[in-house]
This record gives structure tokens, sequence and C-alpha cells, in this order.
């Protein structure tokens, strides 16, 4: 029975602790599924972190809003956040509706959530610093709560390209650098997932500026990653679908063009 018990326990802290889910920001599937993989873990016995790449900064603000279950996230919290201003697709009304699902379940269930980009002060002086540094200041958001809740499984929704293990160089006509978060990371302590799309549409920024774009999808990419060491495994989302901006959800001011 102790040996049991040994076994168990050592199987259990040879288990990553923490999971980064690599999305393609701006498509509309990415808040649900990984709600559902969040509850799914919680529902199983375990005490869940989910993470999000959002400013920390506005953790108070969700906090509040977290313990009254009785308010929807509406315009007000959403402008508090500072979400209007986040035009990359990181946030949507389906991000929204994700976080209404998972205070529902967190009512029954260990889940608590945390926003972790803490991209701020000294300043980032330019693109280059701000993939570089930046993506380290991700790995040490994510590393902290680990460390904070040692016995918490962590999962961090994160751009794709920071759930890689690998370091992915940013191209000179981005002013170079280099992104990488997952692999700042003890291997052994981390899990990345990538996020398969097949071709479709996202909402997002470009060059050639904001809203919906066609996205070729990206299995091709992936597999390579997975076969380089970048990913430990992957989730297909199927066909991108293009995330529901806020402001087309009447959270936000509509966007005006120049």
């Amino acid at each position: 029975m102790v040996m049991a018990g040994f076994a168990a326990a050592l199987a259990s802290a040879l288990q990553p602790s923490i999971e980064l889910h690599g999305e393609l920001h701006g498509v509309r599937a990415n808040a649900n599924h990984f709600a559902g993989e969040v509850i799914a873990r919680a529902e199983a016995g375990e005490t869940v972190i989910a993470a999000f790449e959002l400013s920390a900064s506005g953790q108070p603000i969700l906090d509040a809003w977290w313990r009254d279950p009785d308010r929807p996230m509406d315009a007000e919290i959403v402008a508090q956040l500072g979400w209007c201003g986040q035009t990359d697709g990181r946030v949507s009304a389906e991000l929204v509706e994700a976080l209404e699902e998972l205070r529902t379940a967190a009512q029954a269930l260990p889940i608590s959530v945390r926003l972790i980009d803490e991209r701020t002060g000294p300043p980032l002086s330019s693109m280059r610093d701000a993939s570089t540094r930046g993506s380290a200041q991700h790995a040490l958001a994510i590393a902290r709560l680990s460390a904070i809740a040692p016995e918490a499984q962590i999962m961090v929704l994160i751009g794709n390209v920071h759930a890689r293990k690998t370091v992915y160089p940013r191209p000179d006509s981005m002013e170079g650098g280099y992104m990488i978060t997952a692999g700042h990371l003890l291997a052994d302590h981390a899990h990345s997932v990538g996020y398969v799309y097949a071709p479709g549409r996202v909402f997002n920024c470009r060059m050639d500026g904001c809203g919906v774009h066609e996205t070729q999808g990206n299995y091709a990419l992936v597999m390579q990653a997975l076969a380089d060491g970048g990913y430990d495994s992957h989730a297909d989302l199927g066909p991108a679908e293009a995330a529901t901006s806020l402001a087309d959800a009447g959270f936000c001011p509509a966007i005006e063009d120049e």
C-alpha cells in the first residue's frame, strides 16, 4: 500500500503542471475550446488556474466581477479592463462568453482566472524588444503562478508562437529579434498544445488594418513544429471562423476607418 501510494504521488509529480494552449488570435473557437478543457480538468478533480494573455493590470477588476455571479460582463467592465483598445484578436465576444462559462463552473469546481500579460515598464523600446523581452516576461508570470500554487494545474491561452518551446525568429522586416515563452520554462513542467485550423477567416490587425482577414490555415506549420519539438501535442479546431469583435458585439464603440 505504501509503495502504491508512493508510485501514485510520483506519477502525479511527474505530470506537467503548466499547459500552454497556442492559439491564432482572432478565431471564434479558441476561447470556447479552452474553457471546455479547463472545466474538464476541474471535473476530473484538479485545481485549475486558467490564465489569459491579457493585461495583468485588469486583475482587480476581473476579480470583482468574478465574485459577483449575478452581474454579466458588460460594456463598463470591458472598458475598465482596457479591452476596447485591444484590436489584435486576443479579446472577443467569444472570450466574454468563455469567461462567463468559467465563472459559472467555478461555483462548483476549483477554477480561478488570472491575467498574465505584464509587459510594462521599463518601457519596451521597440518591436524587437517587445518580442524578445516580452516573451520572457510572459514566462516569468506563468512560472510565478506555478510557484504560488504548486498544487494547481496552470492552463494558459496564449499566442501560438509564445506556446512554442523552440525559438521563433522574427523577420528583419519586423525589426528582428526572437520570440520564445514556453522555451523559458522547464521542459518537464510544461506541455505545449498547438491549435490547428483549416483555411478560413480570422479577426485581427495586420499591416492593412484591423478586421476580418483570410487565413490559409496552419496545419503544415504546426505539424513541422511538432516534429521539431516546438509543441508536445495539437488540437484540431476545424476551419477558422472569425471571432466576433467587441465592437460588433456592442461592448465597445465601433472602430472608425481613417
